[in-house]
């Protein structure tokens, strides 16, 4: 544990004072601790109040939308311990620019569950995703709460509604990653205006990105600068991106961008989580043909070894892009019925090893 100072104020009695907590562009999601001491004559009264930091993202797929528009949320949800939690209840409460709300959840099915979320499998889709009508323009406020077996835990954010924007950018990533695996960011960029120059977008130090003709990568600090040169005419689409791959860090939260077109910039940050390295190993042993071997009969025999697997949630067999699930830990038997003769079996009889 680590204590840090944030700041020391000079308060009145019953006055009533903010705290500002310190921003990064990478946080360890998990519990912690405010601790307030006042003085109290030749002491302190020392005041503590627990909360939880960064087990929550939201993204909305456009920071800025136009009047009549859907926007897209995009919702992650994870334990104290950085675990992805699929059976939450989450609240999102989204407050208009006239003042009234309206509120998406997971108990009214505004909020609906990804059926990728319980397999546990890398995926760009979202865990929780949800959509919203968009009608009148100002800043429309959205307040998160999720409920798990960890306690509540409560995240805030925005969005923006214009009549006109120069440039109408959609982004297209995930909310939680696996973090040993490369995720891809892609853009989609309506140009209202014509523009020739620099386009940025700031990712943390710490990623590792696909290099890519035409894009340089500059470090500063915490930040690393993806720099593209563009030339946008008005009235056309425009697509890019590029391939990024987080540090094997978990549980960690995230911020990339904004992106920026000249003295154009995004309304927010877009929101990662990256939860934790599985604890596991997978090996594939013999007779299991190499990697990248050609066969040329009809099937192949694949032998997989799992160890450390006392957290194993899961295995998936993926194939042609369906996933065959082998086994959940919600297994109480498994029977392999394949009469087995040097054991006696037979279409009437199995035997139990």
């Amino acid at each position: 544990q680590t204590e840090v100072l944030l700041e020391e104020k000079d308060v009145k009695n019953n006055e009533e004072f903010n705290l500002t907590l310190p921003t990064s562009r990478k946080t360890k999601p998990g519990q912690y601790k405010l601790k307030i001491k006042t003085p109290q004559g030749n002491d302190y009264l020392i005041t503590e109040q627990n909360f939880t930091w960064g087990v929550l993202a939201i993204n909305t797929y456009k920071s800025i939308y136009l009047p009549g528009e859907t926007a897209q949320i995009a919702i992650g949800v994870l334990d104290n311990s950085g675990n992805v939690v699929c059976n939450a209840e989450v609240t999102l409460v989204i407050t208009v620019p006239n003042g009234s709300t309206e509120v998406l959840s997971t108990a009214n099915g505004k909020i609906t569950v990804s059926a990728l979320c319980p397999e546990y499998i890398p995926t760009a889709e979202p865990d929780y995703s949800a959509i919203y009508q968009i009608n009148e323009l100002g800043t429309y406020k959205l307040n998160l709460t999720a409920v798990t077996y960890d306690g509540a835990s409560n995240v805030d954010d925005l969005f923006l509604v214009q009549s006109y924007v120069d440039f109408d950018v959609a982004r297209s990533g995930p909310t939680r990653i696996f973090p040993q695996i490369a995720y891809v960011m892609n853009f989609t960029v309506l140009a209202n205006r014509d523009y020739s120059g620099e386009v940025k977008e700031i990712v943390p130090s710490n990623f590792i990105i696909t290099p890519q003709e035409g894009m340089n990568a500059t470090a500063s600090g915490d930040n690393l600068t993806l720099t593209w040169f563009k030339d946008f005419f008005v009235g056309q689409n425009y697509t890019f991106g590029y391939e990024f791959d987080a540090p094997d860090l978990s549980p960690y939260l995230y911020t990339l961008g904004p992106l920026q077109i000249g003295n154009f910039s995004e309304a927010r940050e877009w929101m990662i989580l990256g939860d934790v390295l599985s604890n596991g190993a997978l090996a594939f042993v013999n007779p299991t043909p190499a990697n990248g071997d050609w066969i040329t009969q009809q099937n192949a025999v694949i032998n997989a070894t799992i160890t450390n697997s006392s957290m194993l949630s899961s295995v998936n067999w993926i194939w042609n892009g369906t996933s065959n699930v082998i086994y959940n830990n919600s297994l109480l038997l498994g029977l392999n019925l394949n009469q087995i003769a040097t054991l006696g079996e037979t279409a009437q009889l199995a035997v139990d090893l």
